[in-house]
């Protein structure tokens, strides 16, 4: 059953994260610095310009690093809350649960695996 737990947390924060678009969000995050780094590069603007357009630039990384910090709280949430509202009901340890999943068996495993799906999402895309 901790295995089940751990597979819960794991899964469940990977769901959360594909669902909130917080790797949309990573993206939009590259191109934005990629943009900043060309008006940095720019000589055909002048200095005052080039502060502008990066200050906005700075704004909106900085709104993305606010909400993709959020999601990524709320996607770990979730899980373990549900691990923890289980331990509750005496169901399964939640210390168990944790573990189990901070353990480098379970660690390497699902390293292993989430290598493989992210080879299989490329190869797609």
């Amino acid at each position: 059953m901790t295995i089940i737990g751990a597979l819960v947390i794991v899964l469940g924060f990977i769901i959360l994260i594909n669902s909130f678009g917080v790797m949309q969000k990573s993206k939009l995050v590259i191109e934005n610095t990629q943009a900043a780094f060309l008006t940095f590069l720019n000589k055909d603007i002048n200095d005052l310009q080039k502060e502008i357009a990066l200050q906005k630039y700075a704004k909106v990384l900085f709104f993305h690093f606010l909400l993709i910090t959020l999601y990524c709280i709320i996607a770990i949430v979730i899980p373990i809350s549900i691990i923890w509202l289980m331990d509750l009901l005496g169901i399964i340890a939640l210390k168990n649960v944790i573990d189990t999943t901070c353990s480098w068996q379970f660690l390497a495993l699902t390293g292993f695996i989430s290598i493989l799906v992210l080879i299989k999402i490329r190869k797609n895309e």
